[in-house]
């Protein structure tokens, strides 16, 4: 048998319709989606805050910028969160109709808090054309990818490795699965 869902969404403060507005939305009466901003024709329109929650109630993704008809459209910010915590890792840049579009940066912060891999570049959904740079606990730089990347996950280009102390000690063109996802555990935030 399957348990019955509830799902209710309501403005909970100004004008949700054409001005300022808090919007919530609740799962089985636990908050899944809160929206604090600029309304137009009842839809995210113009600056605000979208901050999402798990099942659990936990916030899982904040997003701050502009809106157009209800999608991230423009210069904004996403924030990620794991257990209520953030992780150290964040979007920002620009977006078009909810997707990352143009230039932007993905950080992604290691245990002390220092950013340990940096993408920046040319963003069309989730494929990155540009550079992506990884850090080790020190600071130094440990490797160096110039080339186009689906998901951080599927990298076509060239990988260049550095020692400790800046110089070279190899160079790679090709294909690389993972590469990025496979940073050494010790070095992110978690």
């Amino acid at each position: 048998m399957l348990a019955a869902t509830s799902l209710a969404a309501e403005c909970v403060e100004g004008d949700c319709q054409n001005g300022w507005g808090r919007y919530e939305e609740t799962l089985n009466g636990r908050v899944v989606e809160v929206y604090e901003g600029e309304w137009r024709d009842g839809l995210r329109d113009g600056s605000g805050t979208l901050s999402m929650y798990t099942s659990g109630g936990l916030l899982g993704l904040r997003y701050t910028g502009s809106f157009d008809r209800g999608s991230y459209h423009g210069p904004g910010r996403e924030v990620f969160f794991r257990a209520g915590e953030e992780i150290g890792n964040a979007f920002e840049g620009n977006f078009e109709h909810g997707s990352r579009s143009g230039r932007g940066v993905h950080l992604f912060y290691n245990i002390r808090g220092a950013v340990g891999l940096r993408a920046e570049g040319s963003w069309e959904g989730n494929r990155l054309n540009g550079t992506i740079v990884r850090f080790r606990l020190d600071g130094s730089v440990a490797s160096r990818f110039t080339g186009e990347c689906q998901y951080m996950q599927h990298c076509e280009g060239e990988v260049r490795r550095f020692d400790r102390r800046g110089r070279e000690v190899s160079v790679e063109n090709g294909t690389f699965t993972d590469y990025f996802v496979n940073i050494p555990q010790d070095n992110i935030r978690r």
